[in-house]
């Protein structure tokens, strides 16, 4: 069963490239700035259930904010973060493999974290991954030529 994500749902999608994308949603609720660590846990008893951390110390994987500029309401140009982003093939490659997705899935998490030693982990709901058909790239005809 194929299922949707929505604009402004927290969520993270992982894929076989090694690509963790976390939404913008989630990014505002974490309060990430550009360099902030992010940490994925996995459960020893159980290999399904994964876990979100932020860190303050370098144990980490950097995170990269993904912004663009956009017009607001008012005609404005501002700068708007759709996103963040950070790298690890072993642990995608892991997860996904665990859900049985062949490329790629995105995972809602549950919305009250759970404390342990301090820190705040946000599990990654496994249940239900949304995954999509495959899409292929079709290649936009060239402007230039067509105005001949």
């Amino acid at each position: 069963m194929l299922s949707v994500a929505q604009e402004g749902q927290r969520s993270i999608r992982t894929d076989r490239n090694g690509c963790i994308f976390l939404s913008s949603a989630l990014v505002q609720e974490l309060g990430l700035q550009e360099g902030s660590m992010a940490v994925l846990a996995g459960d020893e008893d159980d290999p399904k259930q994964w876990f979100l951390c932020i860190v303050d110390d370098e144990g980490g994987f950097p995170v990269r904010l993904k912004k663009r500029k956009r017009y607001n309401s008012k005609g404005l140009q501002e700068e708007y973060c759709y996103g963040a982003v950070f790298n690890c093939s072993y642990l995608c490659h892991k997860i996904l493999d665990n859900v049985g997705a062949d490329k790629s899935a995105t995972f809602m998490l549950a919305t009250a974290p759970v404390e342990m030693d301090g820190l705040k982990l946000y599990k990654i709901l496994t249940s239900n991954p949304i995954t999509r058909p495959d899409r292929k790239y079709v290649r936009k005809k060239d402007r230039a030529q067509m105005e001949i």
